[in-house]
């Protein structure tokens, strides 16, 4: 930008003229380059006591100019991508910046933007999304390149910023399940989604509006979808660590190793995906095989499920002739459904009059799992009480028996040590079909974890239960597979063309029935 700006008083009319002339010419450029437009026309803001007066010139570093150029370019070309970052990057200004600069000068532009608290989407404070975008239009430098009539009291209302000359808009939800699942975006914002309750189905959720969602977080103290997205092979990854930072050397890191625990550093400075194993309720599923191992026609067929309340969860299971182990041949899971979902599954007919709705994925699995034999269902004994929301509807279970599906449920060994143990015990002669939906299952395995003991707590007991998160209902499928199989052997010596003759038990005791 030339010496004469809009900040210049010019001193007559033809430096008026002049400045005016170049202006404009700015504006122009602005419009075309984004870096441009962040570096001459934008402030950003630093709270800390140290970075008085706190409104800084967004003078981006040489990194964040490639990230400004790489999202510009993922958004025009509808690319998912994934940020990892160390902390106290900028990232979240960056990315904010590049949805402004879009929202100002790309026609059609829509935006969905959230993060892991509905209240730092938007509190009307700096440490929120929104308030960060209502701060660099506020402070714009140039308020002429803002759209013609836009007026901050009018058009920045909760959650939504619209610009009155293009129809543009950013827009924000809360961190639900269903996150993104209705409107049209160009673009759907994740921020910290490491940290997000409903990542997997929010993230679902969104791919229904938008072709470029941006997942943008510093990995977490704790397990958590972000990981197994990071992991997929689906997405590009891109890291922005601390020594990209110029203002940052090995002096700065060993200062923050000086203030931070060990695990702080691991996640927040390092961008460490790895947790404690000791948090971990099956490290033993880390060792699991993955493989071709298809359904076998000429074997019995073993089915869990767990009925979540926010998600249904089924594995199916398979033995090995003249061996201990057993096979995961399948896996899937579904969220906001009824049991009755699944039936096609199971070789039912698509009932179009229960209005249920099936995207590529299911009707493949649906295609892969129809021929397959039913086998023996095992389940949660709390399937069969009455409906949760409506006591005068039947139970899950009753309405499969309706269906001829038996849900065989072990009331004895119900307790979670109990189904944690059988669970242990199981996974160690388990392989598994290497399919996505099986990937899936053992991710949640392998990431089901026990709740962070606060470090002023006192308690000297152990943890009795895991975090209810989305690793949960495959987890306690599992379980239920592994305190049920037995009681339903199946005699690979004897027979192992034909089905395993079932065996009746005691829902009492546990024991066998002759």
């Amino acid at each position: 930008m030339s010496e004469l700006t809009h900040t210049s008083q010019p001193d007559n009319e033809v430096e008026t003229e002049i400045m005016e002339l170049m202006n404009e010419q700015d504006r122009r450029r602005a419009r075309k380059d984004p870096v441009f437009f962040v570096r001459h026309y934008l402030y950003t803001y630093d709270p800390r006591p140290e970075a008085y007066p706190h409104k800084i010139d967004f003078d981006p570093y040489g990194f964040q100019e490639d990230l400004i150029i790489e999202l510009v370019a993922a958004i025009r070309s509808s690319t998912e991508e994934f940020y990892e970052k160390s902390r106290d990057m900028g990232v979240s200004w960056i990315v904010l910046a590049v949805i402004l600069w879009f929202w100002l000068f790309e026609p059609g532009f829509q935006a969905l933007i959230g993060t892991y608290l509905e209240d730092l989407m938007d509190n009307w404070a700096m440490d929120s999304l929104f308030g960060k975008l209502a701060f660099m239009i506020e402070t714009i430098k140039d308020p002429l390149i803002l759209p013609r009539g836009f007026k901050i009291d009018k058009h920045r209302t909760y959650a939504s910023i619209t610009n009155p000359e293009n129809n543009n808009a950013i827009l924000g939800k809360a961190p639900t399940k269903k996150f993104g699942r209705s409107g049209r975006y160009t673009v759907v914002l994740f921020d910290e989604l490491g940290f997000w309750q409903w990542a997997k189905q929010a993230w679902a959720a969104a791919s229904e509006s938008t072709r470029c969602r941006i997942a943008v977080t510093t990995p977490p103290d704790e397990p958590s979808y972000a990981k197994q997205l990071r992991e997929s092979g689906k997405i590009k990854v891109n890291t922005i660590g601390w020594r990209l930072h110029p203002d940052k050397d090995d002096a700065w890191y060993e200062a923050q190793k000086e203030r931070k625990t060990d695990e702080e550093m691991l996640h927040e400075i390092d961008i460490s995906w790895e947790y404690s194993k000791s948090a971990i309720v099956y490290p033993e599923a880390r060792n699991l095989l993955f493989g071709k191992y298809p359904y076998d026609p000429n074997l019995p067929m073993y089915v869990s499920i767990d009925l979540g309340l926010d998600a249904i969860a089924v594995g199916w299971y398979q033995p090995v002739p003249n061996t201990h182990w057993w096979t995961l041949v399948g896996a899937y899971e579904k969220s906001d459904e009824a049991i009755e979902w699944f039936l096609p599954f199971w070789g039912y007919p698509i009932d179009n009059d229960q209005g249920f709705m099936y995207d590529e994925d299911d009707l493949a699995m649906i295609e892969t799992t129809r021929r397959w034999k039913r086998g023996y269902f095992f389940g949660d004994p709390s399937g069969n009480q009455r409906h949760v929301e409506d006591p005068s509807k039947e139970s899950a279970y009753a309405r499969l028996k309706k269906k001829g599906i038996n849900v065989q449920v072990n009331t004895v060994d119900n307790d979670f040590k109990t189904r944690r143990d059988a669970a242990k015990r199981f996974l160690v002669k388990l392989q598994v079909n290497d399919t996505p939906g099986t990937r899936w299952a053992v991710d949640c395995w392998r990431l089901a974890h026990y709740p962070k003991r606060r470090e002023e707590s006192n308690s000297t007991s152990g943890v009795t239960k895991p975090v209810h998160d989305y690793t949960s209902h495959h987890r306690t499928e599992l379980e239920f597979m592994s305190v049920n199989y037995e009681k339903y052997p199946f005699d690979a010596e004897i027979n192992n063309t034909a089905s395993a003759r079932k065996r009746e038990y005691d829902p009492k005791t546990g024991r066998l029935l002759s």
